[in-house]
Order: C-alpha cells, then sequence, then structure tokens
C-alpha cells in the first residue's frame, strides 16, 4: 500500500472541510493526505487505530461502496466542530 504525501491545510477549519469532502467522494489518498504518521483515531468501545498504515487500512475499506462492505455513498456533514 502506497500512502499519499501528507499535505497540511492553512487553517483546522480546511482540514475539517478536507477530510469531510474527501470522505464523501470516497478519495482514499485525499483522507490520507491529512494524517501524520504518529495519528490515533480512538473509536467506540475503546478501540484504537495507530499510525498511518493502520488508518490507512481502515480508511480503504471505509470508502468502499455500501455493497462491498463500505460507507462510500453516505453523506456526512459537520454537527460540530471544536478546534483543540
Amino acid at each position: 500500500m502506497t500512502l499519499a504525501e501528507l499535505r497540511p491545510q492553512s487553517t483546522p477549519q480546511a482540514v475539517v472541510d478536507e477530510h469531510l469532502d474527501a470522505l464523501n467522494r470516497g478519495d482514499w489518498e485525499r483522507l490520507m493526505a491529512q494524517y501524520p504518521a504518529d495519528v490515533e483515531i480512538f473509536l467506540p468501545g475503546g478501540m484504537t487505530i495507530r499510525g498511518r498504515e493502520q488508518v490507512g487500512e481502515a480508511f480503504r475499506g471505509m470508502v468502499k461502496p455500501f455493497s462491498e462492505g463500505g460507507i462510500y455513498g453516505a453523506t456526512f456533514t459537520p454537527e460540530h466542530v471544536l478546534t483543540v
């Protein structure tokens, strides 16, 4: 698996906007361009995905169409954004 090169965004809001647009378009490369090597994603039930390789694998599965077990086709919109 070849991961996209990290492409920093200009503001925290630009990160959120890029992430949601890439997710809604099923664009795995754009999603992965948002994450540094030390990324950690915390999921419900105490599950944590650590590092670009693991996150890349998780997102590769997520951006598949519903018929293939993914979530591509759903539309995600921000409900609440908190800058930390």
